[in-house]
């Protein structure tokens, strides 16, 4: 298999786990409690991957379809998943609850990701 296909699929099931931690019941339990700030944490590493391994896809052009997937798009559609992500606990669980640090840490990984891609994956691209 060419890396295209491994990073677009890999890319497209990082995405659904991150769904399914997001509002899954069952996926509660990701992180210990005792670790203090560990949901934070975690929040940060999720997006901070989302958008490392878009951005991967994107240069190994995964998206025939779509042959100019940017980095400003893949940084758009990561904030856009973490504000959706905890606007559905809020209204789709009973279980979960919506969070606004939750949000800030989606949003700081996506943007670290971010300059971690310029700067290694796209190290001569600039937006």
């Amino acid at each position: 298999m060419q890396l295209n296909y491994i990073s677009k699929y890999v890319a497209i099931a990082y995405s659904l786990f991150v769904v399914y931690a997001s509002l899954g019941k069952y996926a509660m339990g990701f992180v210990p409690k005792s670790i203090n700030g560990g949901d934070k944490i975690a929040h940060f590493g999720a997006y901070f991957v989302f958008v490392i391994l878009w951005a991967l896809a994107a240069k190994f052009k995964a998206f025939a379809v779509i042959p100019k997937v940017s980095l400003k798009y893949i940084v758009i559609s990561g904030i856009v998943l973490g504000l959706l992500m905890e606007i559905c606990q809020y209204l789709f669980t009973s279980y979960r609850q919506m969070d606004w640090l939750d949000m800030v840490a989606n949003s700081v990984g996506v943007l670290l990701g971010y300059l971690v891609s310029i700067k290694f994956i796209f190290p001569a691209k600039k937006l």
